[in-house]
Order: structure tokens, then sequence, then C-alpha cells
């Protein structure tokens, strides 16, 4: 079943080479896998052939796929197209083998990121250099659609990237590696997320009403203390200014006082010091005066002496 699942996976290959088998050169075909959100693929494989050989690469392919495969054709001029498709989960253990995809899922904000990568290889099948040879002419072309815009930078190796789908081309003997990665806005989800905001808004208004009022009144309480406090700051500014002032004047007070005192010394020492001159130059005035009279004294008596000597001879 395992053997039965793989080459299942590698229609692809097997339906070129039964096409080149045929030596139809220049044959081209195209896969298309087209992955939904939840992680569910929708492949679908074309390839044009000749009318008659039609039911030769129906058969072909109904023999390498017999489950999970619908097949389907369509009248083109001289050729029929085969159409194989099939529906499966990227998280089926038997395919996850080959087919890695991942979603990461934004909660908060509604975008989600998807990343897909897939190998396919035809290796095992080209055993003749016939085959390899006709697989080198056998071109192949890769589509891959995820959910919401491809980033053309992690889309490597991809000839074409446009909106959600990006495009590899290659030969049916090279190893083909597909990997992208998408970003998609849940536009849903994204509106529910408004409604449901918009809806607690709106149930949370008496609360933020309440906040509000809270809020605007503390402020209110916060800027009347800013201003007591400010108004208490200038008074004590003002009650230190007028200490420092009268402890300035009362200073000064103290200083004019001290000086008046030294002044006064002064004065008093001046004033005794100016009575004690008046004193000595009384004394000096008075002793002169003595003097003077001792002198008169004795200059009469040296007159009267005198004359008494004259009135004798």
């Amino acid at each position: 079943m395992q053997s039965q699942r793989i080459r299942g996976r590698y229609l692809l290959g097997l339906v070129g080479l039964s096409v080149l088998s045929l030596a139809l050169s220049g044959c081209e075909m195209t896969v298309e896998s087209r992955v939904r959100s939840n992680g569910t693929i929708h492949q679908r494989i074309s390839t044009q052939v000749l009318t008659e050989d039609y039911d030769l690469i129906r058969h072909e392919a109904e023999r390498y796929l017999p489950e999970g495969w619908r097949f389907q054709s369509k009248e083109k001029l001289a050729k029929r197209e085969l159409i194989c498709t099939r529906k499966f989960s990227a998280y089926d253990p038997d395919v996850i083998k080959t087919i890695t995809f991942k979603r990461d899922v934004g909660w908060l904000i509604p975008v989600d990121h998807y990343t897909y990568k897939e190998k396919i290889t035809y290796h095992d099948m080209l055993t003749t250099d016939e085959k390899r040879m006709l697989a080198e002419k056998t071109k192949v072309t890769y589509m891959l659609t995820l959910p919401g815009s491809i980033d053309a930078d992690n889309a490597h190796n991809a000839v074409k990237v446009q909106g959600g789908t990006a495009i590899w081309e290659s030969t049916l003997d090279k190893e083909m590696r597909i990997s992208a990665t998408s970003t998609a806005l849940r536009w849903v989800w994204g509106f529910l997320e408004l409604v449901i905001l918009a809806g607690l808004v709106w149930a949370a208004m008496p609360a933020i009403n309440w906040c509000n009022e809270t809020y605007a009144r503390m402020q209110e309480k916060r800027k009347t203390l800013r201003v007591e406090k400010a108004h208490k700051t200038e008074e004590k500014a003002l009650l230190k200014a007028q200490q420092k002032a009268a402890k300035d004047a009362a200073r000064q007070q103290q200083e004019a006082e001290r000086q008046r005192k030294i002044e006064e010394k002064q004065r008093q020492e001046s004033d005794r010091e100016r009575a004690r001159l008046d004193k000595e130059r009384q004394k000096q005035e008075a002793q002169l005066a003595k003097e003077e009279e001792l002198r008169k004294k004795e200059e009469a008596k040296r007159a009267k002496d005198e004359a008494k000597r004259q009135d004798k001879q």
C-alpha cells in the first residue's frame, strides 16, 4: 500500500514517461496544488496526448493511481487532455514525508502565515538511458496557490509570483523543491474582533467613565495638593526670608550697639584724657603763677633791701 501511494505522488513522472515512450517529444505537464487554510490540498495534474494514445495513457494512470484520484478528459482538436484530481490533507502521515505544511495563527491580530514545502523527484523511475533522455525533453510546470498573498522573496526559484500563486518550471529528470510562504488576513475574524471589541468597549463604558471620573478627581486632587504644597513652600520660603531678615536686622542692631559702645568708650576715654590734660595744664599754670609770685616777692625784697642799703649810706 505504501509503495502504491508513493507511486500516486509520482503520477506526473509516470504519465510523462508513458507519453514519452510513445515518442511524443515536446510534451508538457502541469501540476496545480491549491492549499486551503485548514490544510486541505486540491491537486490537479494535466497533460495533452494524441487522441489515439489517450486510452493507453489513461490505462497507465489508472494502473498507478487506483485510489483517491478522479480522471477527466477534454477534447482539444487532435488531442485530448487527461486531467487527474484528488483531495487530501497535508496533515496525513502518508503525505507528510514529501509535503510540509505549517500555519501560524495570529490570535490577537487576525493575520495568518502559511508555509508550504514539497519535494518532487523521479530519479527512481528513470531506470534506463532512454527514459532519462526522454525525461530531459519533458517540461513540467508546477503551480502552487496558498491562502492570502505569497511573498516573492520566500518563493525560492519560482519563475513567477502573482498574488497567492507561485509558478515553477523544470524538466522531468530534475528534482523539484517547492517552497513558499504566504500571509493572509482573516476578514471575518477581524470583523468579529472589531464587533467583540466594540461590544466590550460598550459594556465597559460605565467602568471606563468611572475610571475617567476617578482619574479626573485624582488629577484635581493632585493639582490641589500641588497648589497647596506650592503655597506652603512659598510661605516657608517667605517665613525663612523674614526670619533671615530679622536675624540680619538684629545682627545689624547688635553691631550698631557694639559700635556705639565702642564710640562711647572712646569718647569717654577722650574726655578723661582731655580732663587730665586740662588738669595738668591748670597745675602747670598754677605752678607758673606761684613761681612768678615768688619771683616778684624776691624782686620786691631785693628792691627793699637795696632801698634800705641806700638809705643807710
